[in-house]
């Protein structure tokens, strides 16, 4: 598999700081179908509700305590509606952990 195959389908995501909201650096075309936004470089408080962004950022904070990989199922109802069947396969990376230091 080569990682044009899957770009569209990938998103990610980081958190620069422990009272930061996370933010999507890359989302991709189908995410973009999927979910009828586009969401790269934007918070999930700039395209959810805000009970719906509280919920994905406690998620996605849950998910960096964790043993990584992660692997999840679920079904989704966007704000607009649609159902979406989603799977997601969580890897972590830390900035910081060997010299990789973000500023």
């Amino acid at each position: 598999m080569e990682i044009w195959e899957i770009a569209p389908y990938l998103m990610i995501k980081e958190k620069r700081c422990a009272e930061d909201e996370w933010r999507n650096i890359y989302w991709g075309g189908q995410m973009v179908q999927a979910f009828g936004v586009e969401a790269t470089g934007k918070r999930p408080s700039e395209y959810c509700s805000p009970e719906e962004a509280t919920e994905l950022n406690n998620l996605y904070d849950w998910i960096i305590n964790q043993e990584p990989p992660i692997r999840s199922r679920a079904t989704v109802v966007t704000s607009n509606k649609t159902i979406v069947q989603i799977e997601g396969v969580y890897f972590i990376y830390q900035f910081g952990a060997q010299g990789n230091n973000r500023q």
